[in-house]
């Protein structure tokens, strides 16, 4: 599986006997960026590839872009590392949400907003590099799933 920041391989990780595949980094920057992973297919499967996520590297709060109310837009959100909680504004009403998600603290989670269910909207998802997991609300209300 290769693993991109845009347009930019950051690397290659094999799949393992449950289909997935990880690669861990220390190399990027303060920032956010946009990560997608890709399949270059083989005799069995044919060329896959993930929509972006989006992550923030660094501390201080950091904008989170994702279609979170499922408008084909993309919704005004910001992730505040020192409340591990989400500020995310509702596009008809104009008010701001803060939800908790993620372990409260600078370096403790870092965000990872996508479509990670296939639903169309954007979920509420954040990366734990002291547990090693990726935890996930899904969209449709679901139990928060980590892996």
């Amino acid at each position: 599986m290769n693993f991109y920041d845009g347009f930019t391989l950051l690397g290659s990780a094999p799949i393992d006997a449950n289909a997935h595949a990880t690669l861990t980094l220390s190399t990027l920057a303060a920032g956010t960026h946009a990560i997608t992973a890709a399949y270059p297919g083989d005799a069995n499967d044919g060329i896959s590839g993930s929509a972006p996520t989006t992550i923030r590297v660094g501390g201080g709060d950091g904008a989170v872009p994702g279609d979170f109310y499922g408008t084909g837009q993309t919704d005004l959100a910001v992730y505040l590392p020192s409340q591990g909680a989400f500020a995310i504004r509702n596009p008809t009403t104009g008010h701001d949400t803060i939800t908790p998600f993620g372990i409260p603290g600078a370096g403790n989670s870092i965000p990872a907003v996508g479509d990670h269910d296939g639903s169309g909207k954007a979920e509420l998802a954040v990366f734990l590099p002291k547990l090693g997991a990726f935890a996930y609300r899904p969209a449709n209300g679901g139990p928060d799933k980590i892996t």
